[in-house]
């Protein structure tokens, strides 16, 4: 949704401050995981690349043409996987 308001968004300051203020608490669960996986880079910068990279997943592949949803939804959680694996591997 944020990617979607970011790029066509003619919001009021209202609604602006109201997406603000979910997506602050979806990266502070970022941020508290990646603390509890002892995370040693930036963490609030990182939780920005994760939520960016899957808001690029959602974006990319939602309404891919010609797959199934079943299929669509089977690759992006192949995708989200491999985000995350990759995460797990900078921590160490």
């Amino acid at each position: 949704m944020m990617a979607f308001f970011m790029l066509y968004g003619n919001l009021n300051p209202e609604s602006v401050e109201k997406i603000n203020d979910i997506v602050r608490q979806l990266l502070a669960v970022f941020d508290a995981t990646l603390k509890q996986m002892k995370y040693r880079e930036e963490i609030r910068l990182f939780s920005h690349y994760f939520f960016a990279a899957l808001n690029g997943i959602l974006i990319t592949f939602r309404k891919y043409p010609g797959r199934s949803e079943e299929e669509v939804i089977r690759h992006m959680k192949r995708l989200g996987k491999l985000l995350a694996d990759s995460l797990i591997a900078s921590a160490d």
